[in-house]
């Protein structure tokens, strides 16, 4: 089953995100393949963000397995399955590509992660 890909998350479709264009950190402050959890909340609304570091480029998808909703990390900040190689939901098992969240097994075949607008500019990143 593919199911295309999901509709980029922007920052203004995100409540209580900072506005695109914030910086979000350095990214010197990823080790690479390393990933960070960002929270927003606006009231009683809540959603979360994982970064990821890939090289000199930072990816980024709303914390959510596309086949039941629960987050991905299976302890805070770890997404990333044993040989580091691809995502891992922590509920049910299935694995997602690092580069653009496609799910290659598990219950969720052929769907993708929700991605998220950041951009990476003069070592910094930033909320798109």
């Amino acid at each position: 089953m593919i199911e295309g890909r999901a509709s980029l998350l922007s920052f203004t479709d995100i409540p209580g995100a900072p506005p695109p264009g914030t910086a979000l950190g350095m990214l010197a402050e990823m080790a690479d393949n390393t990933s960070r959890s960002l929270e927003f909340r606006d009231g009683d609304k809540r959603l979360e963000i994982f970064l990821h570091r890939l090289g000199d480029d930072v990816v980024a998808f709303h914390n959510r397995c596309p086949h039941a909703g629960a987050p991905l990390d299976w302890q805070p900040n770890r997404f990333l399955d044993s040989t580091g190689t691809v995502f891992l939901c922590a509920v049910h098992g299935a694995r997602f590509r690092r580069h653009d969240g496609f799910c290659l097994s598990g219950p969720c075949a052929g769907a993708f992660l929700q991605p998220v607008g950041v951009k990476v500019a003069k070592g910094m990143i930033y909320a798109a």
